[in-house]
């Protein structure tokens, strides 16, 4: 669930926030990457899937969140180099 989320579903469709569930609100399908995922392969399933961040899943548990904020820096700080 994200700002965004919140700000579509919540706010532009004008709808009281007591008793909403989190499942309300929530974007579905869940977007998943590995840890092994590379930085580019990662950037084209967010493009794809128009999303800002997507959950880093090992051994089917969430273990993190990477965002798109996560990709410009590395990228400022690494460069794109090879992957």
């Amino acid at each position: 669930m994200t700002k965004r989320d919140i700000l579509k579903k919540v706010v532009a469709a004008d709808r009281p926030l007591k008793g909403l569930k989190v499942r309300d609100l929530m974007s579905v399908p869940l977007i998943t990457v590995s840890p092994d995922t590379t930085i580019r392969q990662c950037s084209i399933i967010m493009l794809d899937a128009n999303i800002r961040r997507a959950v880093v899943m090992q051994d089917g548990r969430p273990v993190g969140i990477v965002s798109d904020t996560d990709i410009f820096q590395a990228v400022e700080e690494r460069g794109w180099g090879p992957d």
